[in-house]
């Protein structure tokens, strides 16, 4: 079928578009720079894709924020704002194109007919279809997609992963996703197509903690607020903004000294909402077993737990990003940060007998 013929036998699409998703956020007050890491994003460009991969609160769309706001008019920069109503590749296409339009009008015109019609094109086609669109574009074009852990739907990892097998030299995804997805990625890495920033890299250094408390609060940090984000936040960017939080409109360094205490309860209640209420229900029961020890590997998991299968678990650990850090002597042995242990912790005794609690612990 001629496009023109597409276009005239077009049904309505019935999919509305929620602007909001395809604007970039605004930034917030107490954003600090970390040029370092602007730096590494700027010389990933030349590549297909930049991955930011980390749990939630590691400070990943703000930096890619910063990034494009600083970008200038040498790029178009689009951002789609995914969450789990989208997984679905007609929706995905439909907000990627809206996003688009918004730097070039008119820009992916072909794709957005296909995308609306009553049936969609194989997504390999489609794909064809995009890379042909871009290289029409008049600059080159950013897309980032945001929170793309939510879109599991193998027709949309199909769409990407063919574009990114085919590349457009004028394109850059930037994908920011909780845990990796499924997009070939070792293939991306042989052929030196991916930029890769992760956990380790999204930390707070002590000095960028020292600044975020500079920016945040009316007072000068004591140093029991530092030690306590130093030796126990570990670089996790939204516990650094909750402790600031829980602390705004303090008047005088005492005041924050005698509200400290109070703080870490807010943090774990944060976890505890976002992140482990979303999880399986069966490794979030061996996960909150497994916080009372300070490290562990697969073989004290399977000890310790009845019916635990340690090598799966320390799998999934790894494999959805779940504030887990290796031990440095790369010996399977692995531990928490410490707010996130001591969230667990706080759990495990509200769920659990504390007779439970006492038996695993012996």
């Amino acid at each position: 079928m001629l496009l023109n013929e597409q276009i005239s036998s077009m049904p309505s699409p019935g999919i509305p578009i929620l602007r909001t998703k395809t604007h970039r956020p605004t930034l917030p007050a107490d954003v600090i720079s970390r040029p370092h890491l602007i730096d590494r994003l700027n010389r990933g460009l030349d590549r297909a894709m930049t991955l930011i991969s980390t749990p939630a609160g590691f400070g990943k769309s703000t930096l890619v924020n910063q990034w494009v706001e600083g970008m200038g008019d040498d790029w178009y920069t689009a951002w789609y704002s995914a969450d789990s109503s989208d997984n679905d590749l007609r929706i995905f296409l439909l907000y990627m194109v809206s996003a688009i339009g918004l730097e070039e009008s008119g820009a992916c015109s072909e794709l957005q007919v296909l995308a609306q019609l009553d049936e969609l094109p194989e997504a390999s086609s489609l794909a064809q279809v995009f890379i042909n669109d871009v290289m029409s574009l008049k600059k080159p074009l950013l897309i980032v997609v945001d929170d793309f852990h939510y879109l599991d739907n193998p027709e949309i990892r199909e769409f990407l992963s063919t574009v990114l097998y085919y590349p457009p030299p004028s394109l850059h995804w930037v994908v920011i996703s909780r845990y990796d997805p499924d997009l070939y990625l070792n293939k991306l890495r042989a052929a030196g197509s991916l930029n890769e920033l992760r956990l380790q890299a999204l930390r707070f250094s002590n000095d960028e903690i020292d600044a975020f408390f500079e920016a945040s609060l009316e007072v000068e940090a004591p140093p029991m607020l530092t030690q306590l984000a130093h030796e126990k936040i570990e670089g996790w960017a939204v516990a650094l903004r909750l402790l600031a939080l829980s602390l705004r409109g303090s008047r005088s360094v005492e005041d924050v000294v005698h509200r400290l205490p109070a703080v870490p309860a807010r943090v774990s209640s944060y976890l505890i909402d976002e992140i482990l209420s979303n999880i399986n229900p069966d490794y979030r029961s061996i996960l909150l077993k497994m916080s009372l020890f300070d490290c562990f590997n697969a073989e004290l998991c399977s000890s310790v737990i009845e019916g635990a299968d340690g090598n799966d678990f320390i799998k999934w650990l790894v494999e959805t990003n779940l504030f887990v850090v290796s031990s440095d002597d790369d010996a399977g042995w692995v531990r928490f940060p410490q707010f996130f242990q001591d969230a667990l912790q706080l759990l495990l005794k509200e769920e659990e007998l504390v007779e439970h609690v006492y038996a695993i612990h012996e």
